[in-house]
């Protein structure tokens, strides 16, 4: 970050049992000279929490799929994946994600 070559840094630890992500912001003038760095501490713990269960493949609501992309959508993704239809669990709902009406299925 002195050198100008980045500008963030990333670390990635487990503090307290939890996965925390710690990143370096540099600090710098006008003129682009390094000032120094700000330093910023989240707790990811829920955000990988939600990775891992794959809630990121479509949006997911209390429970409830939301029609950001269609249920069709979330069908043939999984079966890019190599699962089998069969596999796959529907909801009997879902909801648009402008309207917040429930869709039956």
């Amino acid at each position: 970050m002195h050198t100008g070559t980045k500008d963030v840094v990333e670390s990635p630890q487990v503090i307290g049992g939890h996965r925390v992500l710690i990143r370096y912001y540099a600090i710098r003038d006008a003129q682009n000279q390094y000032l120094g760095a700000l330093q910023v501490t989240e707790d990811v713990e829920r955000i990988c929490e939600l990775c891992e269960a794959h809630d990121f493949e479509h949006g997911i609501v209390d429970g409830k799929i939301i029609d950001g992309v269609s249920a069709a959508s979330i069908h043939a993704n999984r079966l890019q994946k190599g699962e089998q239809l069969a596999d796959i669990q529907t909801p009997d709902k879902t909801q648009d994600a402008v309207s917040g009406a429930s869709v039956e299925q």
